[in-house]
Parts: C-alpha cells; structure tokens; sequence
C-alpha cells in the first residue's frame, strides 16, 4: 500500500449502541460494541459498585477458609471467570447466582444483594446492613496462619505485628503534632 493509499484509507471507529439483554431473568443494560471487522461483543457498564462487592467477596471468603475466587465459583457450581467478571465490573451477578454464592459463603442473600447494588439495606428489610470489615478479614487469616505455624513461624508472626502496632502507633504521633 503506497503513503497515498494509507492517507485516503478512512479511519474506522468501534459503534457503540447502548441496548437491553436479558442476563440470568434480569434485563440489564449492555454496551454492543462493534469494531471494523463487524464483530460485536457486549459489556455491562460499570455502573454498580463491584470495587465494594469485591472487597466484600474477599471478606466473606476469608471467614470461610475459602482462598480465591476460583475455588469461591466451583463450590457454588460456576466457571471461575464469571465471579473474576464481577469482581473486576465486566459482568454483575444476578439474583439467581447471589443465592447459590450465599449459600456458599454461609451468608445471609440479602447482604450480598445490597454489596452487589441490586437492593438497598430498606429494600430487602436489613436494618443494620454494614458492609464486610477487611480487617476482620485479614484477622481470619492471620488466626488461620497462626494455627498452622509451627513455634518458628510464629515467632516470625509476632514479630510483624509487633512491627504493625508500632509503625501504626508512630502514625498516629505524627498525625497529632
């Protein structure tokens, strides 16, 4: 192709159309984006507070011994990519996968449904709804490690969160003046 061919070439850009599918019984909004080869391939927006709901996941995971997503979705009986898709705001669950996850993670739906955004704390009758604590999360692994380690490990252990405590209270110092 010569520099006259390339320079009268037009530029082709991805359509997006905004539509509605159907995704496990809800309709949601998808983004259809076609390229210049004509495929097209649908994305939800992230408009749904999935940074939150992972963070939650990882909480509710961790009470439960369960150590990643991957093993998370075959417990609840789906592909290990569909629970990565919510995590990173690709996809968002649906009521029916809430409820097998739930079940999983001996958690009450509801909770999940109000970490997803599908409800709110009122909708689904919670009235004291908090979000999962991160650090109650990694106190569970940390209690879970601890219980494991051998007298050498937990030596190691101790001496990081004596670490912890100190660098936290240093912090604190300095934040006051």
């Amino acid at each position: 192709m010569s520099d006259d061919d390339q320079r009268q070439a037009p530029l082709l850009l991805p359509t997006v159309v905004r539509t509605q599918m159907t995704f496990g019984g809800d309709v949601d909004t998808v983004l259809r984006v076609r390229n210049e080869s004509g495929r097209t391939a649908a994305r939800k927006p992230r408009d749904w507070p999935f940074q939150r709901f992972a963070r939650d996941l990882d909480a509710w995971m961790a009470a439960q011994d369960i150590p990643d997503i991957t093993n998370l979705a075959r417990l609840a009986g789906m592909a290990p990519s569909t629970v990565w898709n919510w995590t990173q705001g690709h996809s968002r669950p649906t009521r029916a996968t809430l409820r097998k996850i739930a079940e999983v993670l001996e958690v009450d739906v509801r909770e999940l449904e109000v970490s997803a955004g599908l409800s709110s704390p009122a909708e689904v009758g919670l009235t004291q709804y908090e979000p999962a604590d991160p650090v109650d999360s990694e106190l569970s692994k940390l209690e879970s490690h601890w219980r494991d380690a051998s007298p050498e490990l937990r030596q190691q252990i101790i001496e990081k969160v004596r670490w912890v405590n100190d660098w936290i209270e240093m912090a604190q110092q300095i934040s006051k003046g």
